[in-house]
């Protein structure tokens, strides 16, 4: 993990998570039991990294010059 303040793979500085990844996590965990909120390809692969949201976490998204609070 690149950004200690994500709580998963691609948040914390890995970005993507290729075809690789995904099978070996099916094969060592097909129920998704460890780490379960780990990867976001695992639980949400349609997941729009281009927007910039955030994946657990909606409260850390970017906030304009203009918000306060």
């Amino acid at each position: 993990m690149f950004n200690p303040y994500r709580s998963t793979r691609e948040e914390g500085g890995m970005k993507q998570t290729d075809a690789a990844q995904i099978s070996f996590k099916r094969e060592a965990d097909p129920k998704g039991l460890l780490d379960p909120g780990k990867m976001i390809a695992w639980d949400h692969p349609d997941f729009d990294f281009p927007a910039g949201r955030t994946y657990l976490f909606a409260g850390l998204e970017s906030r304009t010059a203009g918000d306060a609070g």
